[in-house]
């Protein structure tokens, strides 16, 4: 027999029938993987959202590298010149932007990382039409995407992870 009422509608365990330890579970209870799970939808919607997006960030991580060698015509010097100052300056920067998460917090951090990334990938598919200029600011734009939003998506990670799931 079917019933008319929705998951979250549905008592964990019928009225007036023997749940856990011998007790009549009242229409209200639901059991702790109900309970967990609905005090932790936010992390759920987050770990979907940063998998589409990851799995975007991923992608431009493995084609952005082939599009600026085939911008360089071929040169794997060039390639890594433009590659190893965005490296340095991530390093010595990454500190300044920590300090910053204190003032700004973390959503507000990686809602300032999200267009520029943006900006990297229009510089990036400009650079091919207007030249040079496009490719000095898509690295700039790359590093400061790369210092404000991943420190602050780690701190929000670790903050709203389970610390019984986390290894």
């Amino acid at each position: 027999k079917g019933s008319s009422l929705s998951f979250w509608e549905r008592p964990a365990c019928p009225v007036g029938r023997v749940g856990v330890r011998g007790k009549t579970m009242p229409e209200h209870t639901r059991s702790t993987d109900d309970i967990h799970y609905s005090l932790k939808r936010e992390i759920n919607e987050y770990y979907w959202s940063a998998a589409i997006k990851s799995f975007a960030v991923g992608l431009v991580g493995l084609f952005g590298p082939i599009y600026v060698f085939l911008y360089f015509d071929l040169s794997v010097i060039n390639t890594m010149l433009f590659y190893l100052p965005q490296y340095i300056a991530i390093v010595l920067l990454v500190p300044i932007a920590a300090h910053t998460l204190e003032k700004w917090g973390l959503k507000k951090s990686m809602a300032i990382g999200n267009p520029i990334l943006s900006i990297y990938l229009l510089c990036l598919m400009l650079a091919g039409t207007y030249g040079f200029t496009f490719i000095i600011l898509a690295a700039i734009a790359r590093v400061l995407h790369i210092i404000f939003f991943f420190p602050a998506r780690h701190v929000d990670f670790a903050k709203f992870a389970s610390s019984k799931k986390m290894g």
